[in-house]
């Protein structure tokens, strides 16, 4: 074998074990947890294995880069810290119990408010009826209940929040998450024929059932009546509620804290 085919055959080997190398820090290095990994990574960035196979030009791009995903991803979360992992349920626990005052915090009006400010801006369609639950949430004349996994005729819907005059339906869903089908229908256009269901036996008028698709990347739903938010918009509502109840203070009561802790948890779109 010559010389130059073995180099070849060496230098493609080296690659090979580079590459491989590369996967593998890739597999294993939490870009969500890791801000001390990821700026020991580019400052020794000569020495790792692979550097030749990623060249950096202009190395003080990727710094300014690294900063602001530090900055705006909140890489410094005591929730990921203690490797709380919440799935869908553990969630939706919590965001039903922001809306349910028998947990006995005094912030369900507010935060209710909020949500619904937010889907006025985003459907000009439902700036009217959103203003008519505002006038009646402020006048105190409903009571607003918190339900989760409540079963219709063919469908269980995630969170239900609902007073005399309303219901809001909310079908929540984590990163990648998919409709199910059920006899060629999908699992929104089931939920919202639920909704229409039970807003009848509660005398609400089918006018004012509201549905929500909440996810972290804004998936839209196969049945477009329902009203996308995402958790980025979800936890920005909640924060500004919370904070403007309390107004500008040293600390907050612990519900409070407690609340604006799990919106900025929530809002770095898991």
């Amino acid at each position: 074998m010559s010389k130059s085919r073995g180099a070849k055959q060496n230098n493609s080997y080296t690659i090979s074990v580079q590459r491989k190398l590369a996967r593998q820090l890739l597999a294993s290095w939490d870009p969500e947890a890791g801000a001390s990994q990821s700026v020991a990574l580019l400052a020794n960035w000569d020495q790792q294995p692979f550097a030749k196979l990623y060249k950096f030009e202009h190395p003080e791009h990727h710094w300014a880069l690294l900063s602001s995903a530090i900055y705006e991803n909140h890489l410094f979360d005591c929730f990921q810290i203690a490797g709380w992992d919440p799935d869908e349920n553990n969630l939706s626990d919590v965001i039903a119990a922001l809306f349910d005052r028998t947990w006995g915090h005094n912030y369900f009006t507010p935060i209710l408010r909020a949500i619904l400010a937010t889907i006025a801006e985003k459907l000009e369609g439902r700036r009217e009826l959103v203003a008519k639950i505002v006038k009646y949430i402020n006048a105190g004349e409903i009571r607003v209940v918190a339900q989760r996994e409540c079963r219709g005729e063919e469908s269980r819907s995630d969170i239900d929040i609902f007073g005399a005059q309303f219901l809001l339906r909310i079908e929540h869903k984590l990163r990648g998450g998919t409709e199910t089908i059920v006899r060629s229908k999908s699992q929104t256009d089931r939920l919202l024929n639920d909704a229409m269901l039970r807003a009848d036996k509660l005398g609400i008028d089918r006018d004012n059932v509201i549905a929500i698709l909440l996810s972290p990347e804004e998936s839209h739903a196969k049945n477009r009546s329902f009203i996308s938010l995402t958790f980025e918009e979800f936890a920005s509502a909640i924060c500004e509620a919370v904070a403007a109840s309390e107004g500008i203070k040293s600390s907050f009561p612990p519900a409070a804290a407690s609340i604006l802790g799990f919106a900025t948890f929530y809002g770095r779109k898991l």
